[in-house]
């Protein structure tokens, strides 16, 4: 439920607010130092408990035919929970209600494990929503939570979006870009130059004079037919992306008849 900045949410009764609207209103009898001294104090304690200027002004006439304090909205918001029924008895600290703003939103969007190196608090975000396609959201990662799902592999991030003109409800469905800051430039190879043997990840780079030579090297994340190489290739070398297993295999060979 959509609600206004200073609307009336819930009335609340009890023994201790009723009295200290009657001492309030006796006091206003008086004019006495002390009373006046004693006024204040009760007028503060009746801001304390929660009583609007109005509410207090009517008390202070008498005119207050009912003893209860009226809890309004903060902000603008939405009311999302609501812990409490008509006629309930509360506790100190009981949440009756949630009331979240609409100026900003939350949004989860969940990142392949694969994809979620790079990404943590700060990384911006640009979002759409099938209700204004073309229409892009700015926004940052709050947090990253520490947790995968176990079926589909991938880590939820919490992103704050703005929503100034309050396009943004609770329940929509969103698409996420996210634009992680540069890192480190690192070589790049395709998936097919690399030879795995299951002990050792290696590639065959050509060199000047023709020869070729076969380089160990540690892989990184692989994306669209492209695996980064993190240690074992400088940039600008030359790979062979073709027959690479019969120029391994000879070379293997090779190294066994010179052991020989």
């Amino acid at each position: 439920t959509a609600v206004r900045a200073g609307q009336p949410l819930a009335a609340l009764l009890a023994p201790a607010w009723s009295s200290a609207i009657d001492e309030y209103a006796a006091l206003m009898q008086s004019h006495s130092a002390d009373a006046l001294a004693l006024r204040a104090a009760a007028r503060r304690r009746l801001e304390v408990l929660g009583l609007d200027r109005a509410e207090i002004e009517a008390a202070a006439r008498g005119a207050s035919d009912r003893p209860a304090v009226v809890l309004r909205a903060p902000q603008a918001g939405v009311v999302v929970t609501v812990d409490v029924r008509e006629g309930q008895a509360v506790a100190a600290g009981q949440t009756l209600m949630t009331l979240n703003t609409l100026d900003t939103v939350w949004l989860e969007a969940e990142i392949p494990q694969a994809d979620a190196a790079g990404i943590g608090a700060g990384t911006k975000v640009t979002a759409t929503v099938d209700a204004e396609p073309g229409h892009r959201l700015r926004g940052v990662v709050e947090a990253l939570l520490p947790q995968v799902d176990p079926e589909s592999r991938a880590q939820r991030a919490r992103i704050v979006l703005e929503n100034s003109g309050h396009r943004l409800v609770p329940g929509m469905f969103a698409t996420v870009r996210l634009h992680p800051a540069a890192g480190t430039a690192l070589p790049v190879v395709p998936d097919g130059a690399i030879i795995a043997t299951g002990k050792a990840t290696r590639v065959v780079v050509a060199g000047e004079d023709g020869r070729f030579r076969v380089v160990p090297v540690t892989l990184g994340r692989s994306a669209a037919g492209y695996t980064q190489v993190l240690t074992g290739l400088r940039a600008g070398e030359r790979i062979v992306v073709s027959g690479q297993f019969l120029i391994d295999s000879e070379a293997s060979l090779s190294g066994a008849l010179e052991r020989l």
